[in-house]
């Protein structure tokens, strides 16, 4: 039983371009995933010390007001402060809960970016590999079979050169042997 002839040629275009494709991908993959969960981890850094800021003066904003309910004061001021009071309490119970949202998703980002970091050193094997199976398919691609159809279309090329020289002297003879009248 034969078997059919595997054809090398496309295999290794297939490998020349499929390193192409990993070379690429990789290089997309660094730079904007990457960087991506770089940059989302940063700014989730920022969010949470601007609303960790903000905690802290509506802490000392809620002191401020306990002192001044503690103080003498007629109905009318203490229900203005007691409004007030309860608005900047309000305030101060959606900006920590506005952190504790900030602290999860930074977590989130954290554990995302930490393991994109430990596929930093795949990303950079699957580029150094895919530049090097590149090369090899090229290497392989011309030595194993290019070559071979270069030499052939040589010899198909000088070939057709001596036929066409042989028929050149041929009309050149017939021409010479046969004078006008």
């Amino acid at each position: 039983m034969d078997l059919p002839n595997i054809p090398t040629d496309n295999l290794y275009k297939f490998v020349t371009l499929a390193s192409a494709a990993v070379f690429c991908f990789s290089i997309w993959q660094e730079d904007s995933v990457v960087s991506e969960y770089s940059r989302s981890s940063s700014i989730l850094r920022a969010n949470n010390d601007s609303l960790a800021f903000q905690i802290d003066i509506m802490k000392d904003k809620t002191k401020y007001f306990e002192e001044l309910i503690k103080e003498d004061l007629n109905e009318n001021q203490r229900e203005s402060i007691i409004k007030r009071w309860d608005k900047i309490r309000s305030e101060s119970d959606e900006i920590v809960n506005r952190h504790a949202d900030n602290i999860k998703n930074l977590g989130k980002a954290n554990f995302e970016s930490d393991r994109v970091i430990r596929l930093t050193p795949i990303i950079h094997w699957a580029r150094y590999g895919s530049i090097v199976t590149f090369f090899l398919g090229i290497f392989f691609w011309y030595f194993n079979h290019q070559r071979y159809q270069d030499a052939s279309a040589r010899n198909e090329a000088q070939k057709q050169a001596v036929a066409r020289r042989a028929n050149a002297k041929r009309a050149d003879r017939s021409t010479s042997a046969n004078p006008p009248p």
